[in-house]
């Protein structure tokens, strides 16, 4: 499979929707859909927007919502801002995160806890 790439003297801004790995060096400010495929953030990388993939590895800025189906990655020369959920998140020493972390159970263990929850009490008339 093909790996997109968007070069380090590239800046987009909008919406980028991906069917394929995608490896952002340049500047990239919006949204970014790679569902079922990898993300990767170079350490030249910088992302202000919103993302959506399977797996997300960041080595350089991001600035926003973050999510993976499957795990975010953060290398030591990582900085992020904002807001990060996926089941499983690794950090190296030396990133930095100000922000969110959601670290959601499975969605076999989802369904179990939305399953326990107490249903609002009903009156009878």
């Amino acid at each position: 499979m093909t790996t997109a790439c968007i070069g380090k003297s590239i800046h987009i801004k909008g919406t980028i929707s991906a069917d394929e790995p995608l490896v952002v060096a340049g500047h990239v400010e919006g949204t970014i859909s790679v569902a079922n495929h990898d993300l990767s953030i170079t350490s030249e990388g910088r992302l202000e927007a919103d993302a959506v993939a399977d797996t997300i590895a960041i080595a350089g800025t991001a600035k926003g919502h973050l999510q993976a189906t499957t795990r975010i990655t953060l290398r030591e020369t990582a900085t992020v801002v904002g807001e990060m959920i996926a089941p499983s998140l690794s950090m190296a020493e030396g990133a930095s995160v100000q922000g969110r972390i959601d670290t959601k159970p499975q969605k076999g263990a989802a369904g179990q806890a939305a399953g326990n929850q107490k249903k609002p009490a009903t009156s009878a008339a």
